[in-house]
């Protein structure tokens, strides 16, 4: 078993400008010039049982990341929410 974690592309449009010597053509203000990739981790959300709140009563939450095992032979994937 090999160990690993379940990642998630994630891509968005970055902030500079197509054009950095100015617009040549009017109308295509605010264009990006390419996109960002950013690799997420995947995150499990449980209810504690607790409910906190001063005035409005919530469900607390914890977060844990998912880690993962693979069988070399098989490809066999076993994930578990571990704490961070």
């Amino acid at each position: 078993m090999v160990n690993g974690h379940v990642m998630y592309l994630m891509r968005r449009a970055s902030q500079g400008s197509m054009f950095p010597m100015g617009n040549p053509t009017p109308g295509l203000e605010g264009l990006t010039d390419m996109a960002v990739d950013e690799m997420k981790r995947f995150i499990w959300h449980e209810k504690t049982g607790e409910r906190k709140g001063f005035i409005f009563k919530r469900d607390e939450t914890r977060e844990m990341g998912l880690e993962g095992y693979r069988c070399t032979v098989c490809n066999f994937i076993e994930l578990y929410a571990k704490e961070d």
